[in-house]
Parts: C-alpha cells; structure tokens; sequence
C-alpha cells in the first residue's frame, strides 16, 4: 500500500515539473510591445489606430494620445492600421529586457478618384424645364422698394406696440403734468385725434380772452416821460 503511495506522488510530482517546465517556457518568450503610433509627415498622434496580432484574435487599439501596450509571443508579427493610412507590420523579437517601446509611423494613404459630374435632373430637357421656371429673387434695390412702401409702413405703424421706454416716458408726463394743475382736472383734450389742451374747446376760456382784448388788458403801457417846461 505503501509502495502505490509513493508510486502515485512521484508521478504526480513528475508531471507537475514538467508542466511547470513548459509554463515557465512560455512566460519567458513574452514580450511586452508599447509605444505610439503616429502620422509620418505631421508627427502627430493618430487615435484609435488598431493593433493587431497576425494570425490570431489578440490585438488592441491606440488612445486618444495615440499610445498602445500589449504582451505578444516572440516571433509575432503586430499589424498596425487606421483608416486613410497604409498598414504597417512589425515583427516581434525577444531582447534581454523582454520588452519593446516603439514608435509607429503610418503613411497617408490617398486615393485619386476619377472625375465625376452629378446631375440634379436626369435628362437635359427637365433640367431646361425646372431653369425656365426658376423663380429668381429680387436684388436689393427692389426689397428695399418692397419694405419701403407706405401701406406697409402704415400697417407697421398702426399695429406696433409701444415699448418699456415710451410707456415709461408717457407715464412720467402725465405725472409732470398732474402736478400744475388741480386734482381730477385734465388739461388736454382729443380734437380730430389731435392731443390739445383743454382750454380751447373751453367758452368760458374765450369769453375771458375776448373781454381781455376789448378791455385793452394786453395792451402796452406807455413808458411815463418827464414834462417839458
């Protein structure tokens, strides 16, 4: 019974040795990638770029600052690719530090397009119909004519409100006003739309006025002279 026991342990010890053998193996060919990716000519940071591990599922993409990091096994190769650049590869060696810090430089990739004319109508003929009845806006002259013109002027005129500034001003005056003349009195009066004051619609005003012209009241005294001896 013994025998089994020590049997079974030294083939488990055996099995953890070499599978810790092959672990160690493994972590020792890793290697840490990290750097920037970055446009050639302008040296600027591109981000979002993809990093990728060929012929696998591995892989990951650049920040904001264009910075990227991820482990890869020694001998792969990292694909690096953004939209309007050309890819580039790098292959991946084991160094003493086991770790690698790059710098990507991805070339614009620009595309010339042929020569292309776009239509609003499909044949010439409906593009000479809808340019006949092109309604065509008046210059300035003419809207300015347009905005010009009295009914309209009028209507404006007619229909517009008065402001905080004039109601302001309108309440100030009747305020002004209230304070020379006697409560409850009001000292214009509305003739024919026309705001005058009250006192030439008033009979008794004129009767006073007349009596005053014919009693010579607006006359001038004579300025007195010394007698001549």
């Amino acid at each position: 019974m013994n025998r089994k026991l020590y049997r079974s342990s030294f083939i488990f010890m055996v099995a953890a040795w070499f599978f810790s053998g092959s672990v160690i193996a493994q972590d020792a060919d890793l290697v840490q990638v990290s750097g920037t990716v970055i446009t050639a000519e302008e040296r600027e940071a591109i981000p979002y770029a993809s990093v990728r591990i060929m012929n696998t599922s591995r892989g990951t993409i650049s920040n904001t600052d264009g910075f990227f990091s991820l482990p890869a096994e020694a001998g792969d190769t990292l694909l690096f690719s953004s939209v309007g650049f050309k890819s580039v590869q790098y292959p991946v060696r084991a160094n003493a530090q086991m770790k690698h810090n790059i710098e990507v430089k991805l070339q614009w990739d620009t595309l010339q397009l042929r020569e292309a004319l776009i239509y609003p109508w499909p044949t010439r003929e409906q593009f000479r119909q809808a340019f006949l009845a092109l309604d065509i806006p008046d210059d300035e002259v003419e809207i300015a004519m347009r905005n010009m013109d009295p009914q309209l002027l009028n209507y404006i005129s007619s229909n517009m409100q008065m402001d905080g500034s004039e109601n302001h001003l309108i309440y100030m005056r009747k305020m002004a006003s209230s304070y020379y003349y006697f409560p409850g009195t009001n000292p214009y009066t509305s003739v024919g739309g026309a705001r005058v004051p009250a006192a030439l619609t008033n009979p008794v005003a004129w009767y006073r006025l007349f009596k005053a012209l014919r009693d010579g009241d607006f006359k001038r005294e004579e300025e007195w002279k010394p007698e001549k001896y």
